[in-house]
């Protein structure tokens, strides 16, 4: 049964004269040819015609399409993104032809929207919109002069004045939307900038209300400390790993030399504080002193007594004090009789203070805390290597080790 259904689909096909089969292969071979050099043509020709405008720049279309026509410019139009393409050859000329015509990059409108003569009753709403608009353009137009960046767009939230000192309502915010240029990032310094700003730009817009955010959704303005533009995300690690390398790379000069480079191995781990601290410290003295010193003296004499006579005058006069015994002198402020009938009154007044320093510290970012090192030992490397590393040594490798950091660490040196 096998054997006929074999024999059934031999007779079936027909058999291909070997003269044709001859003739056929160098004609398939230059139909692949033909196809393959259609294909790289068209590619290249492709790729000689290059966009006159970024796809983010606004270009009025239909002026640029019609000025080239004019001057008989060949150019094409993508079909996904509807760029205008013109030959790589005439790209300058073109640009500077389309400028001279008038026919430039639309940037976002600024504060000329201000400019415009408004009919005789416009709302004061409509005078608040087209001073916002025309701020997010100014800020825009500035953020666009960083060479990375391509395109942005910016949003105002302005609250309203009140006339209530102690109103606690709405505050201003501001978002930024940028379009970085391909294969350019923002530094964090940068970063800091444009926040900075657009905070100052607005009036009572705090930098930490404002969001930056790129054309990838992501949040730049998240892990950026304002005042300095510190990346706590990007440059948290930064500083360990170069305590971490600048240690291996010691220990490594000092022991390759003496033990060989195969015959240890060396582990550093570094604690890096990236905190910034800003310190007042005010001591005062122990005993205080004098600051300022006044005396005053008071003199009274007895004066003729006059006026209309009244009870108090058929009185009989007080006793005389006696003097103190002893010749004493009277109490400090106290009058002081005379012979001639005067009074005199002394006061002395006097101002204490404490001595008082005051002293300000800063500590800057990146500050070694902890530094661990561990060093493994081949044994096979030791002076005797029946009797392995001895105790005098552990203590010149030690020794040898520690000073190539100049912090206090804990090292640990082990033999395997």
């Amino acid at each position: 049964m096998k054997s006929a259904f074999a024999r059934w689909r031999l007779g079936a096909q027909p058999a291909i004269p070997p003269a044709l089969l001859k003739n056929l292969l160098p004609i398939v071979v230059l139909a692949i040819g033909i196809t393959a050099m259609v294909t790289m043509y068209a590619w290249r020709d492709q790729a000689n015609y290059k966009p006159v405008f970024g796809a983010r720049e606004k270009v009025a279309v239909t002026d640029m399409m019609a000025t080239l026509d004019a001057e008989h410019i060949p150019y094409r139009v993508h079909p996904d993104s509807g760029q205008v393409l013109v030959p790589d050859a005439m790209l300058g000329k073109v640009r500077m032809l389309l400028a001279a015509k008038g026919v430039t990059a639309q940037l976002p409108a600024g504060l000329e929207l201000m400019d415009k003569n408004d009919p005789l009753g416009v709302s004061q709403f409509v005078q608040d919109v087209r001073f916002r608009r025309g701020l997010e353009g100014e800020l825009a137009q500035s953020i666009m002069t960083m060479d990375a960046i391509a395109s942005a767009r910016v949003h105002l939230s302005i609250a309203k004045s009140t006339s209530f000192v102690a109103s606690d309502g709405d505050k201003s915010s501001a978002s930024v939307v940028l379009a970085l240029k391909p294969g350019r990032t923002l530094a964090p310094e940068q970063i800091a900038a444009i926040i900075n700003m657009v905070a100052g730009s607005v009036a009572s817009l705090a930098p930490t209300r404002v969001s930056l955010v790129d054309q990838g959704g992501n949040l730049l303005s998240s892990h950026v400390d304002l005042t300095d533009g510190f990346d706590a995300s990007a440059a948290g690690n930064e500083g360990a790993k170069r305590f971490q390398d600048e240690i291996r790379r010691n220990v490594s000069g000092l022991l390759g030399p003496v033990i060989g480079e195969d015959n240890f191995k060396l582990s550093v781990t570094a604690s890096v504080n990236n905190d910034r601290v800003d310190e007042t410290l005010e001591k005062y003295g122990e005993a205080p002193k004098v600051t300022s010193e006044a005396m005053r003296e008071e003199q009274e004499r007895n004066r003729t007594v006059a006026g209309i006579p009244g009870s108090l005058s058929n009185r009989p006069p007080a006793a005389a004090v006696p003097a103190p015994a002893g010749g004493a002198a009277p109490a400090d402020g106290a009058p002081k009789p005379s012979d001639d009938g005067t009074a005199r009154k002394n006061a002395t007044t006097r101002q204490y203070a404490y001595d008082r320093s005051i002293t300000q510290i800063k500590r800057s970012r990146g500050r070694l805390e902890k530094l661990s090192v561990a060093v493994v030992l081949n044994s096979a490397a030791a002076p005797n290597p029946k009797t392995g590393w001895t105790q005098p040594n552990w203590a010149i490798l030690k020794k040898c080790s520690t000073a190539a950091w100049a912090s206090t660490p804990s090292a640990a040196i082990a033999s395997a």
